[in-house]
């Protein structure tokens, strides 16, 4: 839902359809919890997500203890 809602944000102020779906391909580095780290989608709508496990810390997403 982050990914999406960071798409819909960056369509604004008045998304649609396909500003939305442009705006999810230009997604770069946004931080997400599920696959850790950050997500980003390449030319190809393909996603690319690192694998690190986060905490929240004092409100924010932090890389968590090994």
């Amino acid at each position: 839902m982050t990914v999406v809602a960071h798409a819909i944000k960056a369509a604004s102020p008045n998304p649609t359809r396909e500003k939305v779906r442009d705006a999810l391909a230009k997604t770069r580095n946004v931080p997400v919890v599920a696959g850790g780290g950050s997500y980003t989608i390449d030319e190809r709508r393909m996603p690319n997500y690192g694998a690190a496990f986060l905490q929240v810390k004092g409100g924010s997403f932090v890389a968590a203890p090994q």
